[in-house]
């Protein structure tokens, strides 16, 4: 069940959120399935939780691959790793400060 949902927000540093969903109850199946076909997840399982489970789906333009993926493709110096890491950090201050929180 839906209770709540904003959208179109995005900045510089970050994907483009197209949707922001919260909802609350059973995971449905579609989303069930896009979770098993993520094979990076490193969390448990959705259909675990209880039925009146409240979660947020979040829906981004497609940014690429994850940064993870990223840095073992290109085999990163560490000066590079250090820059990523750097962009990163300054981006999530400017965030903060942006959005008080």
């Amino acid at each position: 069940k839906q209770w709540y949902q904003r959208r179109g927000t995005g900045g510089m540093a970050f994907c483009q959120l197209k949707d922001v969903v919260f909802c609350r109850g059973r995971y449905p199946d579609v989303l069930l399935e896009a979770w098993d076909n993520f094979t990076d997840a490193e969390n448990e399982r959705p259909d675990v939780l209880p039925e009146d489970q409240m979660y947020v789906v979040l829906l981004s333009k497609y940014s690429g691959i994850q940064l993870e993926d990223y840095c073992k493709q290109k085999k990163l110096s560490s000066d590079q790793a250090h820059s990523i890491i750097r962009q990163i950090c300054c981006s999530l201050a400017a965030a903060e400060q942006r959005f008080e929180f």
